[in-house]
């Protein structure tokens, strides 16, 4: 392996923006980002086309590398680059990834090595709320009124729903939890 490949593929490219790029971040921003969900500063399409392919290149392996349930965030463009990782159960549960690199080795050897299971097992402790209720449900009577005296107690925001978002009457159904 060759110097260039030792050092942490993140702080190669992120020299480069800093040097070649320095005002594609945005000026509301300590850095930019960049994301595999696609939640990353749209600025990044701002980059020298070298730039953009290389990072582009980066992204690839990285998402061959990280687990397609793990989203990870690089934040490019100051002095202190970094990656993020987070894993995604679903819509509704993120958790972060505690994880720690070695910028002199190279990024993809370290992720080969990161535990995703023990993330996975973290990030999903507690967050199956809806499967919890569903057993609670089983031990416990539910105290929800009837539809008929939910639509009778709130009728006029029932009402005033109606007129707003529909464009002819129907019947609206209303879950209380408590």
């Amino acid at each position: 392996m060759n110097e260039r490949e030792k050092m942490k593929e993140i702080i190669e490219i992120n020299k480069r923006i800093m040097i070649e790029a320095p005002g594609v971040v945005p000026k509301d921003s300590d850095c930019l980002f960049v994301s595999r969900d696609g939640h990353g500063d749209k600025e990044v399409n701002n980059l020298p086309a070298a730039i953009k392919a290389d990072l582009d290149a980066i992204c690839a392996r990285l998402n061959e590398v990280i687990p397609n349930d793990f989203n990870y965030v690089l934040c490019l463009g100051d002095y202190k680059p970094d990656i993020l990782l987070e894993f995604c159960d679903g819509a509704m549960a993120r958790a972060g990834c505690n994880e720690r690199f070695d910028p002199a080795l190279s990024l993809f050897e370290q992720l080969a090595k990161v535990d995703w299971g023990k993330h996975r097992e973290f990030g999903m402790a507690g967050s199956q709320f809806f499967d919890g209720v569903r057993d609670l449900t089983k031990e416990i009577e539910p105290a929800l009124p009837p539809t008929e005296e939910i639509q009778k107690d709130f009728a006029v925001e029932i009402e005033a729903f109606e007129k707003a978002k529909r464009k002819k009457p129907s019947k609206i159904y209303a879950l209380l939890w408590r």
